[in-house]
């Protein structure tokens, strides 16, 4: 951290003479929207992951404290032996692993992670898993997926960042998507970037949504 702190303004100073406005990080991208995110979370609510994969997510919470009881969702089958693995790792046996989001059955209230997911389906499928997300009891949701601006700073062979996406949005797409399906429902959505700035824009884009409490819907009533 030091040391970055020492470098970051003289590589921001070089970026900067030809032509990009930086504002560099220390953390790489990856890290960045786990520490985001895990921040976000409290200790006493449950988490349900979709597209849980490794469980870093998991990880990270149980070593933040997690007492409440946490929902993998992947439908990789190696990831079924990872999660007996993980599980037998911790005291809590607090890891339920579902290969389908259809196994989910529970109705307590929920924090949910939508992170990288949404660009590994194609469009409709992506809209129905963000529709079908929405109908938990959830306390917050928080969905992150690349921001297709930033690759033009990339070295890339192809338009996309890795050969499954289906599908990279801008952030007026990242937009439209989320607002197409929360239309008409009482929430709050908070819209952030993370990663490295060049020029405004950030690798990772995605938002945060709440439900309006009661005392907020009258307010605006």
């Amino acid at each position: 951290p030091q040391q970055f702190e020492e470098l970051k303004p003289v590589f921001e100073a070089y970026l900067a003479k030809n032509g990009l406005e930086a504002n560099l990080v220390l953390m790489g991208t990856t890290r960045q929207r786990l520490e985001f995110i895990t921040n976000r979370l409290e200790q006493d609510i449950p988490v349900l992951d979709v597209g849980c994969g490794e469980f870093m997510y998991y990880k990270r919470m149980m070593k933040k404290g997690l007492k409440a009881n946490y929902y993998a969702v992947d439908q990789e089958d190696r990831f079924i032996k990872l999660a007996e693995h993980i599980s037998r790792r911790y005291d809590d046996d607090n890891l339920y692993f579902y290969q389908s989001l259809d196994e989910f059955k529970s109705d307590e209230q929920v924090n949910v992670i939508l992170t990288e997911v949404i660009e590994h389906n194609p469009m409709d499928e992506a809209l129905l898993l963000l529709k079908k997300a929405l109908t938990y009891n959830f306390n917050q949701m928080i969905i992150t997926t690349p921001n297709v601006e930033f690759n033009q700073y990339y070295s890339m062979d192809d338009v996309m960042r890795h050969v499954d996406h289906h599908f990279e949005p801008t952030r007026e797409e990242f937009r439209i998507m989320i607002e197409s399906c929360t239309t008409g429902m009482d929430l709050n959505i908070e819209f952030f970037q993370l990663g490295d700035s060049l020029n405004g824009i950030q690798p990772t884009q995605g938002c945060i949504i709440t439900r309006i409490k009661n005392e907020e819907l009258r307010s605006k009533n």
